[in-house]
């Protein structure tokens, strides 16, 4: 059996994979809130938006396994505003979650998987945000930049040391109707210049549902033959 290891299934699409994935796989997810109760869900309650909260994470590749897949899904994208009208405790928040932790879990889970004898997967949730500058969001796009280009590097590594069995990738999911986008539309105009944008994506049913890009994440990486690029954008997929 499969055993995925999911952050951020609190809510939105890490909720979402949990949901789809029950009874066809084993589980372990990290969040600060739950709301899924399974036998074959293990959740640990974990703020990774803390330093140092990713050395006390319990996580422990199985011995045995079809196959171990990480979805680095938990992210935020902070306060609304132009540099220069932000506080210092919003940069330590956004890199902290969506930077520094991801990488300190990436790790860790490499440092286990190249002595498996079985196909481990790592998938890191960024952003198209991460190519598009967007004025207001300068930590949430440069911390994705950075989840990129990290997973740029680790499949260079894995290449280089000949591990076949482990593939990385950073995914786009596209703009997708979950609590982020909520917070999204509510913030104040004079500080966002692209926020009539992100209201019209909801009003005229531009936003993709979060079961849309969990099928679509399920589907695509189940045969990665297909896959050349460790970047991949969903919205190629998406149904």
């Amino acid at each position: 059996m499969d055993h995925y290891f999911i952050t951020g299934t609190g809510t939105g699409i890490g909720k979402s994979l949990v949901e789809e994935l029950l009874g066809k796989a084993k589980i372990t997810g990290y969040s600060r809130s739950n709301q899924i109760h399974h036998p074959d869900y293990t959740h640990h309650s974990i703020d990774l938006s803390h330093p140092g909260a990713v050395a006390n994470m319990p996580l422990e590749l199985p011995d045995d396994a079809d196959r171990v897949v990480l979805i680095n899904n938990a992210g935020t994208i902070g306060e609304i505003n132009r540099t220069g009208d932000l506080s210092q405790e919003h940069y330590q928040q956004v890199f902290q979650l969506n930077l520094v932790s991801l990488t300190q879990i990436c790790d860790r889970f490499l440092n286990q998987a190249r002595t498996k004898n079985y196909p481990c997967l790592l998938l890191n949730i960024s952003s198209g945000a991460a190519i598009n500058p967007i004025p207001s969001w300068a930590a949430y796009c440069a911390s994705k930049a950075g989840v990129d280009m990290f997973t740029r590097v680790l499949n260079a590594e894995l290449q280089e040391l000949k591990l076949d069995h482990i593939r990385v990738f950073s995914v786009y999911p596209g703009v997708v109707d979950t609590g982020m986008q909520a917070y999204i539309r509510s913030s104040d105009p004079g500080n966002f210049s692209s926020l009539l944008r992100f209201q019209e994506y909801k009003d005229e049913g531009k936003l993709y549902r979060p079961e849309q890009v969990t099928a679509a994440i399920l589907s695509i990486f189940k045969d990665l033959s297909a896959l050349t690029e460790p970047v991949v954008n969903l919205r190629d997929y998406i149904q």
